[in-house]
This record gives structure tokens, C-alpha cells and sequence, in this order.
């Protein structure tokens, strides 16, 4: 239904808006100096992070195309030998879809947590992945506020098994936010870490049994998508499956996909999949 907007709020002005972004900047950075003193270890990694990410700007998503949803569906269907329409509209699907929706108009989020929610399509995409393969071993890098990882978790809940490993360095200033939309009832499934994915992931592959699943959705340059698909893809069995958010920010995904022992691979407009012989 259409709201009427009040007639007696105006646009802010142009100045007050500058002056925010401003005065969120210098927030940001006395937030970072405070870490060098009470978590120093952190202090470097986000330093290392930022310089990482200012030394490989993202491509530019203008007239990024690819397909949509309802292909990358199909196509797996096809592949796998199964239907996976039907997953998207179980009741726990519509459940979550819901209560991500509430979480997002509840919440004040600011830009710097909301603008790391996964991109349209990409959390239905997992939840219906994870209820066809039930994997027993599911692990993502980049959490935000939970977006993704809710519908993973919920996916495991519905087959009854598999645990979720999560490895995540929040946005300074948005720390409360990482993991907030995930329900607590879906929580026993879910181990999260905190750091960097480019010192966590080797340890945390080392230590557990061959993903089934892998998702990245941390640090969107060609290095980092680059090291974190090398890294889950070698440890991971046939059949398993790497997702990747944002990989209009970067050519790795495209190039990685190319050579490899890939028995399916689709690319959608942001996200891609790549599925193991």
C-alpha cells in the first residue's frame, strides 16, 4: 500500500549531508586509533585490509549482466539431477525471507553494516544449495549483519545436520551489528570467528573436514577472492560447491572458474557459483 509522505519534512540539505560523511569519517578514524592501543593485533589487520583495498579498487558494476536467479536454479537442477524450484518456497524458507525483511526495518542500521548485506538472490540461492547437497561442513567468509548466514543456518536446521563456520573482521563502528540478524534458535549450528579470512581460513581448513560448501563474501580484491578460492577449492571433495559474492568487483572469480575442474559454473550479475568435478 502506498504511504503518503509527510508533507512537513524537507531533504536535508545538501551541506548537513557533507558534514555527516564527514563527521563519520573522523569517527571511523578515532575508532582505529583506539585499537592501536587496546587490540593492536586488529589495528594491523585493518590497516592491512584497507591498504589492500585501496591498492585494488573494485570494477565499476555499471552494465554488469549475467543471469538471474530462476537460471542459476534451473541450471543446477539440471546438473544435479533434481528439482530445486520447490526449496525456495518451503515454509522455513518464507519464515527467514520474513524475518530478514523485520530484522532490516527494525534496525538503524548504519551504511557501513548495511552495506554488506548479500547481494538479491544470492541467500536464497544458498539456502536452496545447502537443502539439496545437505552438507555436513559449510564455510563462509564475511558475515555483515547475517544475511546469508541466516539462511544457510536455516538450511542446515531443515535437513537436521551440518554446522556453519563463519570468519569475519566487522566494519569499525558497526561491530554489534556482525551476526545480529541471526536468530538465536539457529545459533547452536553456527561458529563464528573474528580476523581476518587471510590469516583464519588455511588454520580453519586444516582443521576441519573437506567443505562441502564455501562462500566468500569478505574482501572483494583479485588478491584476496583470489587466495580464499585457491584455498577452499583444494581442500574441498568433488561435488562441492564455492559462491561468491560481488564478483563484478573483480575478475578473480572469472578467471579462476577458467581451468579448473569445474563440472558447472554460472555467473550471475553479482554472484557466481562454481560447482567441483
Amino acid at each position: 500500500m502506498r504511504q503518503n509522505r509527510p508533507t512537513n519534512v524537507q531533504p536535508a540539505p545538501r551541506s548537513v549531508k557533507i558534514q555527516d560523511v564527514h563527521q563519520g569519517a573522523s569517527q571511523k578514524y578515532r575508532l582505529l586509533l583506539k585499537l592501536l592501543f587496546s587490540r593492536p593485533s586488529e589495528f594491523v589487520d585493518r590497516v592491512k585490509t584497507a591498504a589492500e583495498g585501496m591498492a585494488s579498487p573494485p570494477q565499476s558494476a555499471a552494465g554488469a549482466k549475467g543471469l538471474d536467479l530462476a537460471a542459476m536454479l534451473d541450471l543446477s537442477s539440471k546438473y544435479l539431477g533434481m528439482d530445486l524450484s520447490g526449496f525456495q518456497y518451503e515454509p522455513v524458507a518464507v519464515a527467514i525471507r520474513e524475518h530478514i525483511a523485520s530484522e532490516r526495518a527494525l534496525l538503524n542500521r548504519p551504511a557501513s553494516a548495511a552495506m554488506h548485506d548479500a547481494d538479491a538472490g544470492l541467500p536464497d540461492f544458498c539456502y536452496v544449495i545447502c537443502r539439496a547437497l545437505r552438507p555436513r561442513v559449510v564455510v563462509e567468509t564475511g558475515v555483515g549483519s547475517g544475511v546469508t548466514t541466516s539462511f544457510i543456518l536455516q538450511a542446515l536446521a531443515a535437513n537436521g545436520e551440518g554446522h556453519l563456520w563463519s570468519i569475519d573482521l566487522p566494519p569499525i563502528g558497526a561491530e554489534h551489528f556482525a551476526g545480529s540478524f541471526v536468530p538465536q534458535n539457529l545459533r547452536s549450528r553456527w561458529t563464528l570467528l573474528r580476523g581476518r579470512s587471510r590469516d583464519l581460513l588455511p588454520r580453519l581448513l586444516s582443521d576441519l573436514p573437506a567443505p562441502d560448501v564455501f562462500l566468500h563474501d569478505s574482501l572483494h580484491t583479485t588478491r584476496n577472492m583470489t587466495f580464499e578460492f585457491n584455498a577452499a577449492w583444494q581442500k574441498m571433495n568433488a561435488c562441492g560447491v564455492l559462491l561468491s559474492d560481488d564478483i563484478h568487483m573483480s575478475k578473480a572469480f572469472a578467471r579462476f572458474i577458467t581451468g579448473k575442474q569445474v563440472g558447472l559454473a554460472l555467473t550471475g550479475s553479482r554472484f557466481g557459483a562454481a560447482f567441483k568435478q
